[in-house]
């Protein structure tokens, strides 16, 4: 292939000292949560395995480096984004009733409420600040909650 110089791709790499890798991958698709799980996001937790939040189904999924899965029911939790947080657990938002659960990798859940009513939290994250973040696009605000108080603030 000629680049628009009209020099080969060769050429250019001698050149420039540049070159061009392909990555090549297997991909592997794991089974065993149903097509109306409604899995949303995905992230490593605290404990080395993957969690996925699955808001169809209200629950949450813990997929080890096997591929062994383990379901946890949160039947009056609609999970939505997840995240790992530095205080060893797993915290995820609950867009139908508008709060952030705190899950522990044993499945016990606690609840807390943002600042701002019916903000509806989406995405979370864990700061590097050692806090967890969380978007709360209908009230157009950030808020945080802070670990060594666990309390949520804005």
């Amino acid at each position: 292939m000629r680049h628009q110089t009209g020099r080969s791709e060769e050429e250019l790499s001698s050149l420039w000292g540049v070159s061009r890798n392909t990555i090549r991958a297997a991909i592997t698709e794991y089974s065993g949560l149903s097509p109306s799980s409604g899995l949303v996001d995905i992230t490593l937790g605290p404990d080395n395995n993957l969690w996925v939040t699955c808001s169809g189904n209200h629950m949450v999924a813990r997929i080890t480096p096997a591929g062994d899965i383990k379901t946890f029911p949160t039947p009056d939790v609609q999970p939505f984004s997840i995240t790992s947080g530095k205080d060893g657990n797993l915290w995820f938002t609950d867009v139908g009733n508008a709060r952030i659960v705190r899950m522990t990798p044993k499945g016990e859940i606690s609840y807390f409420v943002p600042p701002a009513p019916k903000s509806h939290p989406g995405a979370i994250a864990s700061g590097m600040d050692g806090n967890i973040w969380f978007c709360e696009p209908e009230k157009k605000k950030i808020g945080r909650i802070n670990l060594k108080k666990l309390e949520a603030q804005q």
